[in-house]
């Protein structure tokens, strides 16, 4: 279903539904999380669905949202937790061309999680995520290269009906690429990696009007 799904979205004419971008996009990655006692290792898959709009300023609006499974691997001698939930995300872009080739990318993006323990219903986790990316973007011919910074911050809750455990992030700096390969004009695959802070990589499909 998700692989017919990014098809469709490569193919689409060029018909826009009132947005001026639509996107799908997966990706894994891993972060380390603060609780008040010990560090533990978050592995989060991801997909979801992304649609963007722009403004006659040029300052892209956008918002996503998706599911997420969650692996919270253990203290030593304890067992991973598992959950699984969806995510809400609204975002602020506003691209700043310096020349032909060459444009300064500024993101804004908030993100809110809720999900339960797979084995365990009665035992639910949530999180907000406040990102903040600049990025810089070199396209020649059907290739766009963009090297990034970003800051983070995390701040969330696992709640049962006996205790609740607070986390953050245990590092809020980090750094990672977008590579971009436009199958045609406003259609592009886009692959990213990153590292500091979230270690994970990522692929979208993209479709700009």
């Amino acid at each position: 279903m998700r692989n017919s799904l990014f098809a469709l979205l490569l193919m689409l004419p060029g018909v826009s539904f009132g947005w001026s971008g639509i996107s799908a996009f997966l990706g894994q990655g891993d972060s380390d999380w603060l609780f008040s006692d010990t560090t533990q290792s978050a592995d989060v898959g991801f997909y979801g669905l992304q649609i963007e709009d722009r403004t006659q300023s040029d300052l892209r609006i956008g918002a996503s949202a998706g599911q997420f499974e969650l692996r919270l691997l253990p203290a030593p001698n304890a067992l991973a937790e598992r959950y699984s939930g969806k995510f809400l995300s609204l975002y602020l872009r506003l691209p700043s061309a310096l020349n032909e080739s060459l444009t300064l990318q500024t993101l804004v993006r908030y993100q809110y999680h809720l999900g339960d323990q797979s084995l365990q219903p009665t035992q639910q986790i949530s999180w907000n995520e406040i990102t903040l990316e600049l990025a810089v973007s070199l396209q020649v011919g059907r290739l766009a290269l963009r090297p990034y910074v970003y800051l983070q911050r995390i701040d969330g809750d696992i709640t049962s009906s006996t205790q609740t455990r607070l986390f953050k992030l245990a590092d809020n700096a980090g750094s990672g690429l977008m590579l971009d390969y436009y199958v045609e004009a406003g259609a592009y695959v886009r692959l990213r990696a990153s590292g500091g802070s979230r270690r994970s990589a990522g692929i979208s499909f993209v479709r700009e009007y």
